[in-house]
């Protein structure tokens, strides 16, 4: 059983987003060219966690068209449609890179190696 939250964003998805789009089409004439058009519009300012809740919601919702026979494959193609980025877009997060410099004073107050061994094996 979904979460009453869960229900609504599905049904909220439904109703401004895919009715619109593909409301009068029939499910087998739904192709991946039209889901690709459908993701670049619906890319323009929304978040990633929502798209990829979109993107989640069609390609279940084709899945199950498949498993009842309603079409014979699904249009949704995880390398065309999936968001991947911050914005839909196939964008990645760039990790911080600090100079070594940054580091050697952090460094400079434990011992070396070296100087952990007792001074005999020195």
């Amino acid at each position: 059983m979904l979460k009453p939250s869960t229900q609504y964003g599905y049904r909220s998805m439904i109703d401004n987003y895919l009715l619109p789009e593909f409301g009068l089409k029939p499910l087998p004439q739904i192709g991946p060219g039209d889901l690709t058009a459908f993701f670049e519009r619906a890319r323009t300012g929304k978040r990633k966690n929502y798209l990829l809740n979109l993107y989640s919601l069609l390609r279940v919702m084709f899945e199950v068209a498949v498993e009842n026979d309603r079409v014979e494959r699904s249009p949704v193609r995880r390398k065309l449609h999936r968001p991947n980025g911050s914005d839909g877009v196939g964008t990645r997060r760039r990790r911080r890179c600090y100079p070594v410099t940054k580091f050697n004073g952090c460094f400079s107050k434990y011992p070396t190696s070296t100087e952990r061994c007792s001074p005999a094996l020195r």
